[in-house]
């Protein structure tokens, strides 16, 4: 089964290598998961749910004064514990708990400073293998909510 939308292969390849450090990381289930993404919340949502039924939040910004009451509201930090991001590893560190999970993409990242990771706790995840991103769960559903995410005639304006 195959993708339903036209995407470049950077970020199709973002999408699946992000998923695939996701799913190798040691969350726990009622982990705060952030997902730092312009593509559609629900839909990001949907995907990120594949592999993690806990509380998962979607923005372009992590340090956006609506995602920080999100936060807020969802974790006694006030910090997601885990972050996803595809693009922007600096923001990421910034909007993650001390101590917490950055999950990156194999690909250029905007990299956070060795004092930014220090000072965090940080612990970076990248995709040692992305055939861990089908272990538990159907491919059809994986694809069908990829699709959505990458689908920009559905959400003009949006990227990824």
């Amino acid at each position: 089964m195959g993708l339903d939308v036209v995407a470049d292969a950077d970020t199709i390849t973002r999408w699946f290598s992000l998923l695939g450090a996701f799913a190798d990381s040691a969350r726990k289930a009622d982990d705060v998961v952030l997902v730092l993404s312009e593509s559609d919340p629900a839909d990001v949502k949907a995907l990120v749910h594949l592999w993690h039924s806990g509380v998962v939040h979607v923005s372009p910004d992590g340090r956006d004064t609506e995602t920080r009451a999100a936060l807020r509201a969802d974790s006694r930090t006030g910090r997601a514990q885990v972050v996803l991001a595809l693009k922007d590893a600096r923001s990421a560190v910034k909007s993650v708990q001390r101590g917490g999970t950055v999950c990156l993409p194999a690909a250029d990242v905007d990299a956070p400073t060795i004092t930014e990771l220090v000072q965090r706790d940080v612990r970076l995840v990248g995709p040692s293998d992305i055939t861990s991103i089908a272990k538990g769960i159907e491919v059809s559903d994986l694809t069908r909510h990829l699709s959505a995410v990458l689908d920009q005639s559905r959400h003009p304006g949006v990227h990824a």
